[in-house]
């Protein structure tokens, strides 16, 4: 992010503050999110968030709305792992295993997809990070519609049924 902002012209002590306001956009989502009211199914959370950050994302490809775009999905993506969490739950009420494997599952995804995210912007370009993340958030978002109607499936057939 910071590199990107720099290349389009945004000087260095900006570019980090930018970035810094990123990881405060999150923080300051996750502690948000817990005011979304229980009606709100959590798919909904989870596919919009996701849907949100990979246009924000599209949109950081214009320089001059780099910062911005940024900024937003940072706060897009803040619910999305914990609730994530509580939609799982509740697809499978009473199975702990369930839940215990996105931790495991998070964390190879953290060790592997930042470092291909890295090669895929080294071979495009730096001009291209926000389309290569917008990738990613695209694929996310694309996980988590088949998840959701995997889950609603799995639902209508019975948790038992398995």
């Amino acid at each position: 992010m910071t590199s990107h902002l720099e290349s389009v012209g945004i000087r260095s002590l900006e570019a980090a503050a930018v970035t810094s306001g990123f990881w405060l956009a999150l923080a300051v989502g996750r502690v948000v999110a817990a005011l979304i009211p229980d009606k709100v199914p959590p798919p909904a959370v989870v596919i919009s968030g996701s849907a949100i950050a990979a246009v924000a994302l599209l949109i950081a490809l214009s320089g001059r709305a780099a910062p911005i775009a940024y900024l937003v999905t940072g706060f897009a993506i803040a619910p999305i792992f914990p609730t994530a969490l509580v939609w799982l739950a509740k697809l499978r009420p009473g199975d702990s295993r369930a839940t215990s494997w996105m931790f495991p599952a998070t964390m190879i995804g953290g060790g592997v997809i930042p470092p291909a995210i890295g090669v895929a912007i080294g071979w495009l370009g730096i001009a291209w990070a926000p389309a290569v993340l917008a990738a990613v958030a695209a694929v996310t978002l694309a996980a988590f519609l088949l998840a959701g109607m995997r889950g609603r499936e799995y639902l209508q057939s019975g948790p038992n049924s398995n």
